[in-house]
């Protein structure tokens, strides 16, 4: 389920805006008000302090299918991720 959505979302979101954005050097800012929406930001992070409680397995899901779409994107998922990390309590502490 969860790479279902993933793909729905990345085929709407990411890929229509990869190559401009490269282009011109942009922030897919919408793409990731969204992503908050959907629980991913914050994925690893435990529920108790907003996260979706989720682990290492499922955030590399979404790098990969993001990754396909929009690589540019994906690099600033993957340092908030790597930020998060080291910022909040997950799970499996």
């Amino acid at each position: 389920m969860l790479a279902k959505t993933l793909e729905e979302f990345a085929d709407a979101e990411l890929a229509p805006k990869a190559e401009a954005l490269d282009e011109k050097e942009e922030f897919n800012d919408s793409a990731f008000r969204k992503m908050g929406g959907l629980g991913l930001l914050g994925i690893t992070a435990s529920e108790e302090y907003g996260g979706s409680g989720m682990g290492a397995m499922e955030a590399t899901m979404v790098m990969d299918i993001f990754g396909a779409r929009c690589a540019s994107t994906t690099l600033s998922y993957l340092a908030h991720s790597i930020c998060l990390l080291y910022t909040s309590p997950s799970p499996r502490d």
